[in-house]
């Protein structure tokens, strides 16, 4: 899973600090790019995505099944679970906005 008990990637304080600086950037034309952990993982990827970071990278090993589930989603579903996830007041609401959009990769 992504995080520990005591670094939650998918924690809305989290989200809440990450999606700031992520506005900053694009207010200022840079790009941003986010590697470990959280990018490499499906969930972590997919919320990245919706808080419009422009580049992941991830190891070798990841590669498919991020570039599966994210080449399955758009940008009006990202954008709904943008505000939800801008919303969430727990880990459990972050997963349960991206677990539908992980569906694709169970095919």
């Amino acid at each position: 899973p992504v995080g520990t008990p005591h670094l939650d990637v998918l924690h809305p304080g989290f989200l809440a600090m990450l999606e700031p600086v992520i506005v900053a950037a694009h207010r200022h034309n840079k790009t941003e790019s986010v590697c470990g952990e959280m990018a490499a993982d499906p969930r972590g990827a997919v919320v990245l995505a919706a808080l419009g970071v422009d580049r992941l990278s991830v190891p070798v090993k990841a590669l498919r099944p991020i570039h599966h589930v994210l080449a399955g989603l758009d940008a009006k579903k990202l954008s709904l679970v943008r505000r939800g996830l801008l919303e969430a007041n727990s880990r459990a609401a972050v997963t349960d906005l991206v677990a539908p959009l992980l569906q694709t990769m169970k095919g």
